[in-house]
C-alpha cells in the first residue's frame, strides 16, 4: 500500500510504511520514490557494475561499499549487515532490500542518513552534518561531527519551548531571500547516556531499532511529546560550533572569520566522498557565501549533562544579540543566494 511523506524538503512516495518519517496528503507532484520490493531491487543485480567506494570501519565494525551500476545509470550501497540500496543517477528512486534478521526500523536508519543525504546530493542539495532549531522565526544550526552533542542541545532546546528543524542532516535550499533549512522528520535520536540532560522525559525512550541488542540508541518523539517539531521551512540566521574545555567555567561565545567559517563548514558536508569536479565546484562556491553572509559562531563550554541547558541558554542569549544588530544596522550585503 502506498504511504506519502514529507522529509528534507522531498515529496516522497514509498511502498510501504516507514516508521518515524512526516505523513503527508498525497502530493500533486512527488520528488521521490523508495521502493522496499525485493522483486524490483533484483533485476538490477544483473547490470555491469564498478566498484567506487569502500568507507573505513566506524567505531561500531560498520562500513559500506558503494558500486557503479550501468556506467553511472545507478549507485549501489551494501552495508556490512546486508542492506542494500539502488539510487538512480537523478536522484527521484530509491530501491531497498535487506536480510530477514533486520527489520525496516533498521532500513529507515540508513535511510534517513547516508542514503537520502547522497540522494539529495546528486539532486544538487547541499547537506550539512548538523542540527537546527526555530528560534524567532529563524532557523539556528547546532553543527558537529557525529557524537559532537548536537543531537542532545538540540533536544535541549526543545524541552526549553523551541522547535526542532532537523536533527543531524540539515538540508539547505538556496532562494532569492536567503537559505531555507529544510524539516527534517519528528524524531530525535540519542544515546542512552545523553537522556538525563532532558530532565522531563522517560529514561526509557523508545529504542530505534527495537529489536536490535547491539543499537541501543533512543529516540524523541517530537510530536507525540512536546509536539515541538517546525514542518515548514525557515531561514537560516546563524551557525553554531562548539568548542569544549574542561576548565570553562561558563560558556561563551566568539565570532568566526569567514575564512575559518568556510573551513568548518566544509568539513561538516554530510556526504560520502563521492562527488564529480563540477559539482564540487558548485558546493564550494554556495559554502563560500554562506560563509560571507551567515554568522558562524564558536561557543566553548564545559561538556558536561548538567551544563547543556546553561549552553542552550547562552546560544539563545547571543543570536539575540545577532538579531538586534542586524536590526539596528541593517547589513549592506547582497542576500540573493540563488
Amino acid at each position: 500500500m502506498e504511504q506519502f511523506y514529507q522529509v528534507y524538503g522531498l515529496q516522497v512516495r514509498t511502498s510501504q510504511p516507514l516508521p518515524g518519517l512526516m505523513p503527508a496528503d498525497s502530493p500533486d507532484a512527488v520528488d521521490l520514490c523508495i521502493d522496499l520490493d525485493k522483486s524490483s531491487f533484483n533485476r538490477f543485480q544483473s547490470l555491469p557494475k564498478k566498484l567506487w567506494y569502500a568507507s573505513d570501519k566506524d567505531r561500531y565494525g560498520n562500513f559500506a561499499h558503494v558500486w557503479i551500476l550501468a556506467e553511472g545509470e545507478y549507485y549501489q550501497f551494501r552495508y556490512n549487515d546486508g542492506a542494500s540500496f539502488v539510487i538512480d543517477r537523478s536522484g527521484t528512486r530509491i530501491m531497498a532490500w535487506w536480510p530477514p534478521d533486520l527489520s525496516i526500523e533498521d532500513i529507515v536508519t540508513y535511510l534517513t542518513g547516508h542514503i537520502l543525504g547522497f540522494t539529495l546530493g546528486l539532486r544538487g542539495r547541499l547537506c550539512l552534518h548538523a542540527s537546527a532549531v526555530a528560534i524567532d522565526g529563524h532557523a539556528v544550526a547546532l553543527m558537529a561531527p557525529g557524537g559532537g552533542g548536537k543531537s542532545t542541545t538540540a533536544a535541549v532546546f526543545a524541552r526549553l519551548g523551541f522547535p526542532v528543524i532537523t536533527d543531524d542532516v540539515l538540508v539547505l535550499l538556496p532562494r532569492t531571500d536567503g537559505l531555507m533549512v529544510q524539516p527534517g522528520y519528528p524524531r530525535i535520536n540519542l544515546w542512552p547516556a545523553s537522556i538525563p540532560a532532558i530532565a522531563e522525559v522517560s529514561k526509557d525512550l523508545p529504542r530505534i531499532v527495537p529489536d536490535s541488542a547491539s543499537y541501543p540508541k533512543r529516540y524523541l518523539d517530537l510530536i507525540d511529546g512536546w509536539g515541538r517539531f517546525q514542518s515548514m521551512p525557515v531561514p537560516l540566521a546563524a551557525i553554531y560550533t562548539g568548542e569544549s574545555i574542561g576548565d570553562c567555567t561558563q560558556p561563551y561565545v566568539t565570532s568566526v572569520s569567514a575564512r575559518d567559517a568556510m573551513i568548518a563548514l566544509a568539513a561538516q558536508l554530510y556526504r560520502f566522498p563521492l562527488i564529480g569536479r563540477s559539482d564540487l565546484i558548485k558546493e564550494f562556491e554556495l559554502l563560500a557565501r554562506i560563509a560571507s553572509r551567515i554568522p558562524l559562531r564558536l561557543v566553548t563550554f564545559r561538556r558536561e549533562l548538567g551544563r547543556i541547558a546553561a549552553l542552550c541558554r547562552t546560544i539563545l542569549a547571543d543570536f539575540r544579540s545577532l538579531q538586534s544588530s542586524r536590526i539596528e544596522t541593517p547589513t549592506a550585503v547582497d542576500e540573493t543566494f540563488v
